[in-house]
């Protein structure tokens, strides 16, 4: 329905508005001016309706046809923006991946008088990891209803927003979404090294010496909480746009803080929330209706000990629970298809979790970040190489975290963009996100019915696709000649969507290679089994000019050493 004049409620919906005027310029053509005004016969209006979150779920938007005026409103402005790419793809616009969508030239879709549709998402918190800061990718997340964003600048390769800067926290906050972060940054809050020579006591104690580190100190020294105290109200000052502060230690694999006398008297578990609840009591002050975050990770993948508590019993607290690196992500967490020992693993961490915060007294909000990727122990497997997660496990671990009252969802993916050989799985994992009561099949059927249209051979390519799936997902992968021979029917009839062809002829030939290292590895052929990841390493560098434009990060990150990795997991 084409609206030709635009009006907004609000000055903080400016960007709501130009985005729908953009869309519906492209879809209708000509011009959609936007006004700050009230309603009028014909145009469509944009407003806030704080009502709307009374209702089940989060970010509710509406879209309805009252009276000649086509409202869009939502409980937040954010939500409204939300409500306004709800409409967009009422008309047929799909938002496939960054810089991967479909306009239609013209719509046809009319809404009758009292026509009313709403919206929501399932989770309160829908992260994702700002690997790129790219504009493009934040306002692609914006359009798949993400509303939190982890990183001030890009996420690599230091695992914290080393480049935060008010600038790039513009670049997220200009958009709506909330800012979550620094995450491992405890190197801005311990005592400087500089201080060593007349301090010593201030580091941390190993192995009978006491001496930097980089990463902790020694807390049980009233001194050293002080100075941490203060340069974290130092680094709030140079820092003030985090919306949810993530107060994450740094990533090692060595997890004791101090092995001093003193310090050992305590747990590390329990220093963390410790030095968690002093910080948070500053944060606080300064920022009364922010959230702010503890992790279980690492060394506090075990939680504090019985007793201990939080400041102010949590309230505005998010505990990030990050346990699963090293649970089987092929099976899901219900149970339904046995629960692997990994998975009794993971789900003992997540219960003693949940019986500890029921215990303090907790009242915040607990969050999930998994690991459907390949950096983790739990990513290693062919499919998961290939970036081929298990969509239906995923779906069953999002009704699983909803029923136990998990607030919010978040993964370490290592992407911002995947769309190779396409972005269905990437954009499944996302529309999952906001409506887990959808099977995974229904909805990777509807990308493929959208993204294939008015392709000449989009019929063959999907075919090709579930071959492919096939084949990772077997334990002893067979032949690919019937995929080379429909790629070469293809190009024999010179498509028009080179580009689709080339894209597949590359992820087949990627398949190829995973599938040539796994099986030898599997027989015990280790020459041949090397031989292959030596190619795998530099298979990104040697297909950049096809795929650098659809896959970011690029290359992709944590290519290198899968055999060592088959060898060190036991795939």
């Amino acid at each position: 329905m084409d609206t030709k004049l635009i009006r907004y409620s609000s000055e903080g919906l400016s960007y709501a508005a130009r985005e729908l005027s953009s869309y519906l310029d492209k879809i209708y053509g000509g011009e959609h001016p936007i006004e700050l005004g009230d309603a009028v016969v014909g145009c469509a209006y944009l407003s806030v309706n704080p009502s709307l979150s009374s209702l089940d779920g989060y970010d509710h938007s509406l879209v309805r046809y009252e009276d000649g005026v086509l409202r869009i409103e939502g409980d937040s402005e954010l939500s409204l923006l939300f409500g306004v790419y709800d409409y967009l793809q009422l008309l047929g616009c799909r938002f496939w991946a960054a810089r991967h969508e479909y306009v239609p030239c013209g719509c046809e879709v009319l809404f009758a008088d009292g026509y009313s549709r709403s919206f929501h998402s399932a989770f309160k918190y829908r992260t994702w990891v700002n690997r790129t800061n790219d504009s493009d990718v934040l306002s692609f997340l914006a359009k798949s209803r993400v509303n939190v964003v982890l990183g001030c600048g890009p996420w690599n390769p230091d695992f914290s927003s080393v480049h935060a800067s008010l600038e790039n926290a513009d670049k997220v906050k200009s958009l709506g979404l909330k800012l979550r972060g620094p995450g491992h940054a405890w190197r801005e809050l311990i005592p400087d090294e500089a201080l060593f020579a007349e301090h010593p006591e201030y580091f941390p104690l190993f192995g009978g010496e006491r001496k930097p580190n980089k990463r902790t100190a020694c807390f049980s020294n009233p001194e050293v909480r002080a100075i941490f105290r203060e340069n974290f109200g130092k680094y709030l000052d140079a820092h003030p746009y985090w919306d949810i502060f993530a107060f994450w230690p740094e990533d090692t694999p060595d997890h004791l803080y101090c092995s001093c006398p003193e310090c050992a008297k305590t747990t590390t578990q329990d220093w963390y929330l410790k030095l968690a609840n002093e910080c948070a009591e500053l944060f606080f002050e300064r920022f009364p209706d922010q959230v702010f975050e503890i992790i279980g990770y690492n060394a506090t993948e075990t939680p504090p000990s019985e007793g201990e508590t939080f400041f102010k019993d949590g309230k505005n607290f998010l505990v990030n629970l990050c346990l699963g690196r090293t649970r089987n992500i092929t099976v899901a967490l219900d149970g339904k298809d046995g629960t692997p020992e990994a998975n009794r693993e993971f789900l003992a961490k997540y219960n003693a979790w949940m019986d500890f915060l029921k215990g303090a007294g907790y009242q915040g909000e607990v969050m999930v970040m998994d690991y459907y990727n390949t950096c983790a122990p739990s990513g290693q497997s062919l499919p998961c190489k290939a970036y081929r997660w298990n969509c239906e496990t995923i779906l069953r671990d999002f009704l699983f975290y909803k029923a136990k009252g998990v607030a919010g969802l978040g993964a370490f993916s290592g992407f911002d963009l995947l769309a190779w050989p396409v972005p269905d799985y990437f954009w499944t994992y996302l529309k999952m996100q906001n409506d887990p009561s959808i099977p995974s099949v229904a909805w990777n059927d509807e990308f493929h019915s959208g993204y294939w249209h008015g392709s000449e051979f989009g019929g063959a390519y999907r075919q090709i696709i579930r071959q492919l799936d096939e084949l990772l997902r077997s334990d002893r992968p067979g032949s690919f000649d019937e995929i080379d021979e429909a790629l070469a029917r293809i190009k024999a009839r010179k498509p028009r969507d080179v580009e689709a062809r080339d894209l597949l002829a590359a992820f087949t030939k990627y398949g190829k290679l995973l599938c040539r290292i796994y099986v030898a590895y599997k027989s015990g052929d280790m020459e041949s089994a090397s031989q292959g990841d030596e190619e795998l390493e530099g298979f990104f560098a040697d297909h950049a000019s096809i795929l650098s434009p659809h896959i970011a990060p690029y290359p992709p990150l944590w290519i290198k050493g899968w055999l060592g990795k088959l060898k060190r997991y036991g795939y």
